[in-house]
């Protein structure tokens, strides 16, 4: 890489930061009590995609949940088909039901069955209908 396109992209980096600043930060630099660091800091490499869900899948897995008549047969679908967080977490997105990063893989697994299986129970017993 040229010295020009570095020293560009050193700036790009500076500008980018700068702008990141808050209006409390930008205070207390006008105070004149702080000042601002430079760092040399290594990436962060995050893996290209490395779940093993795919839509195919997690389309036979819905169906497969959605065939399951209690939620117990659901959560023991889920443990057996969804090793990882990550799959869990994946396959929560494709079917729109929201999990916050800190749930736990337990509460995962439960906002899917609940979203999937509770809903088609809770319909079922509202229509008057038994199974």
């Amino acid at each position: 890489m040229g010295c020009k396109n570095l020293l560009i992209r050193f700036m790009a980096d500076i500008l980018k930061g700068l702008e990141s600043l808050s209006d409390s930060d930008l205070k207390k630099l006008e105070s004149g009590s702080f000042y601002i660091e430079f760092r040399i800091v290594r990436k962060k490499e995050y893996a290209q995609d490395t779940v093993s869900l795919s839509k195919e899948d997690a389309d036979d897995l819905l169906e497969k949940l959605r065939e399951c008549h209690d939620r117990d047969s659901g959560y023991e679908l889920l443990k057996a088909s969804l090793k990882t967080k990550k799959d869990l977490e994946r396959f929560a997105k494709l079917i729109d039901i929201y999990v916050m990063k800190q749930d736990r893989v337990e509460k995962i697994r439960d906002k899917i069955v609940e979203g999937v299986i509770g809903a088609s129970i809770r319909s079922t017993v509202i229509q008057g209908k038994n199974t």
